[in-house]
């Protein structure tokens, strides 16, 4: 098992480019990883109590909302060294562009809470950053010893800044009263992180509760902790206080209390902030990826577009060519239609001598066959004559006969 760890948040797995990985090597050399995602805190603390790493990297941490991590490392191993790779400081970056003198109501909330806690190396020994650009801008704000680019840790070897090595001794007394007690020591390992200190619990005899078993457990978990144990209650020369000192004792614990509940309520406003930052950064993500998506689709028309367009043009191109083509016939059709038409008269003005020659022609016949009729027709008429007279002698020659009939009667009976 190693004794470095490398933390990554979950949005980055699988992420890291090749320089990005050089340089980590370079810094933590071998290392196991550990990913942020969304409830992951408690299990980094059981991590951290577990193994104690020597060193630990935050590859891309968000130094705003991954504070909390920082702070549990730095409360529960104050020996781990702990490095900040590409921290992501868009939020520093837009306010110290700007040159804001006045900082509003956000930007306080971010100072407030660790987002500027990396001057002093209070959250980290190391900083690492892509570019000189990156660190003139986290030098305006940071002292630059000890940020580094990433061409800097490729070339030379990398320093950490020096710890504080002053031991600050904080002594808390206890008596039953455990809630209270588990309030003000979370407190305590939450905002004390840069500061080395030992923490020395004095129990005034508590009995009525797991004041006792809570802090033996405590001590078993943090090098930094000792507890003092009394066998029974030792009474304070400051109990025998008259009733104002009660009562002014009363009105301050009631001005703690409520000051407490201020704090609560600004650390859940922090919260909130938070989560609205990050919210904000996935809208903008989502907003990118529609604007990718979009101008993918655009492309995409563009292209189908051109294509049309130059089917369009194949096909009219043709068109062209083919109504060239149809005009070119139309005009050998025309020609061919005057030739036919010429000949058309030619041959109608052929006709027309070829029907004048005729008439003649048939006019020169027509008076010979008018002659010849004529002439048929006179001799019609004389045999027309002929068969009158003919009819004269038979019709005479019949009346002859019937005289001889009439003479003769018996013998036409008899017959």
């Amino acid at each position: 098992m190693s004794n470095n760890l490398l933390v990554i948040p979950l949005e980055f797995k699988d992420k890291i480019e090749e320089k990005e990985q050089s340089v980590i090597k370079k810094t933590i050399k071998e290392y196991e990883e550990f990913y942020i995602e969304k409830d992951s805190l408690e299990k980094f603390k059981v991590y951290i109590q577990k193994n104690l790493p020597k060193t630990v990297a935050f590859f891309k941490s968000n130094i705003t909302t991954d504070s909390d991590f920082v702070r549990a490392l730095k409360s529960l191993n104050q020996e781990t060294k702990i490095i900040l790779i590409d921290p992501q400081i868009s939020n520093l970056k837009l306010y110290i562009n700007k040159e804001k003198e006045l900082y509003d109501e956000v930007y306080q909330l971010l100072e407030n809470s660790s987002a500027i806690e990396v001057s002093n190396c209070r959250i980290a020994d190391l900083l690492v950053v892509p570019s000189n650009e990156d660190k003139e801008l986290l030098s305006k704000k940071i002292s630059e010893k000890f940020i580094n680019t990433y061409d800097e840790v490729l070339e030379n070897n990398i320093e950490f800044a020096q710890k504080n090595k002053y031991l600050v001794s904080i002594i808390m007394l206890t008596y039953n009263q455990l809630e209270d007690t588990k309030i003000c020591v979370e407190s305590l390992f939450k905002h004390t992180t840069d500061v080395n200190y030992e923490l020395i619990f004095v129990d005034n005899g508590s009995t009525k509760d797991d004041t006792k078993t809570y802090l033996e457990t405590l001590q078993k978990e943090h090098k930094n902790i000792k507890t003092i144990f009394n066998e029974e209650k030792i009474e304070s020369i400051f109990n025998k206080t008259d009733y104002r000192e009660k009562k002014d004792n009363k009105k301050k614990k009631n001005e703690i209390i409520e000051l407490h509940e201020m704090i609560k309520k600004s650390e859940e406003n922090n919260v909130k902030i938070q989560e609205m930052i990050k919210k904000s950064e996935e809208n903008n993500l989502k907003f990118q990826k529609m604007i990718l998506e979009s101008n993918r689709k655009s492309e995409e028309n563009n292209l189908k577009f051109q294509k049309m367009l130059l089917e369009s043009n194949r096909k009219s191109e043709e068109n062209n060519l083919k109504f060239q083509e149809m005009i070119k016939k139309s005009e050998e059709n025309n020609l061919k239609f005057q030739e036919i038409q010429e000949k058309v008269l030619e041959l109608h003005k052929t006709i027309i001598e070829s029907n004048k020659k005729s008439e003649e022609k048939n006019l020169k016949q027509f008076k010979k066959y008018d002659k010849k009729i004529s002439e048929l027709h006179d001799k019609l008429n004389l045999i027309t004559n002929e068969n009158k007279e003919n009819e004269k002698k038979i019709k005479s020659v019949s009346y002859n006969s019937e005289k001889k009939k009439i003479s003769l009667p018996s013998l036409n009976s008899n017959s």
